[in-house]
């Protein structure tokens, strides 16, 4: 599997706070060994897949996924997608959260490939959290019309402001009345930085 990093952290966004080991994809980094990863992963109680798009590598994803069921069954495993692959050989793997990051036009992304409904279908089937970073109100216009079209449930749903937008707290205001309003259910990124420093002092 290829990866650019492992880091033992904290979640965010959903579930926010938990102890966990972290795997970050990326095509760009390093050939890591499936089974010194699933070794170490088995000693943690919840285990996060992050990076570009996991399911680009998802027959390794799901061959180390199964092995850490079999070697630890109570391992909370996670994953982070953008829903541009269809997963596939997963079906079988127990204790497994998708949070699905669906892009809006803020991403300058070309809709076609970051709107896929079968995919979208797979992970709604598959009872994923899905999370939309928003901008502005046109983000959340946006976003109504995707969970309208493909039939999101509103339960599922998690409205964030976008990391690194000027008025942060202006925007979180904004998104915090739409939630309310419409019956979503809010977030916001957690920086464990700031944690480091206090730590450090």
């Amino acid at each position: 599997m290829i990866i650019s990093k492992t880091e033992v952290d904290f979640t965010d966004l959903i579930e926010v706070g938990r102890f966990a080991f972290f795997v970050y994809l990326d095509r760009s980094g390093i050939n890591f060994d499936n089974n010194d990863l699933v070794s170490q992963a088995i000693h943690f109680p919840r285990v996060v897949f992050k990076g570009y798009e996991p399911f680009l590598q998802k027959t390794d994803l799901a061959k180390v996924l199964k092995d850490i069921n079999k070697k630890n069954s109570k391992t909370q495993l996670e994953i982070h997608t953008k829903a541009m692959v269809k997963p596939t050989g997963i079906t079988t793997v127990k204790n497994i959260i998708f949070n699905v990051e669906l892009l809006l036009k803020n991403s300058d992304v070309p809709y076609e490939n970051r709107i896929i409904p079968n995919v979208i279908k797979w992970f709604i089937d598959a009872g994923s959290n899905f999370i939309f970073k928003v901008l502005n109100q046109d983000d959340i216009d946006e976003l109504e019309l995707i969970i309208n079209d493909h039939g999101i449930s509103k339960q599922n749903v998690f409205l964030a402001p976008k990391d690194g937008t000027e008025d942060y707290y202006e925007l979180m205001s904004l998104i915090i009345k739409q939630c309310k309003r419409r019956g979503y259910n809010f977030t916001a990124s957690v920086d464990y930085n700031i944690l480091q420093e206090v730590e450090s002092n």
